[in-house]
């Protein structure tokens, strides 16, 4: 009996992550940036895909964000913004603000 409510508890965990990522793709709005730079950020913090949408989500909402692209298993945040619109300050307290930390 404790396997099977081990087997549940995890199983609804992957299920909570995964619906995460879907449900929050929607918020994502088109970004139109002339002179995008790429900027990489090292994320602590991330353990799923919820994480990495919950990163990507929030960066991708600031002014002068073209796109991002998070990866929990190596803490990197790749980020293609016009830094004349947002600093690089401004990005890693934005994800600070979401419970993680920027190295």
């Amino acid at each position: 009996m404790r396997i099977l409510n081990l087997l549940f508890v995890l199983a609804t965990v992957a299920v909570s992550c995964q619906s995460k990522k879907a449900d929050s793709s929607s918020e994502v709005k088109e970004a139109v940036v002339v002179n995008a730079v790429e900027v990489v950020l090292n994320v602590e913090g991330m353990t799923c895909e919820g994480c990495e949408n919950t990163v990507e989500v929030g960066l991708t909402k600031l002014e002068g964000v073209a796109s991002v692209e998070a990866d929990h298993t190596t803490g990197l945040t790749k980020i293609q913004v016009d830094t004349a619109m947002v600093s690089k300050t401004k990005l890693a307290e934005t994800v600070k603000k979401f419970g993680y930390a920027v190295k």
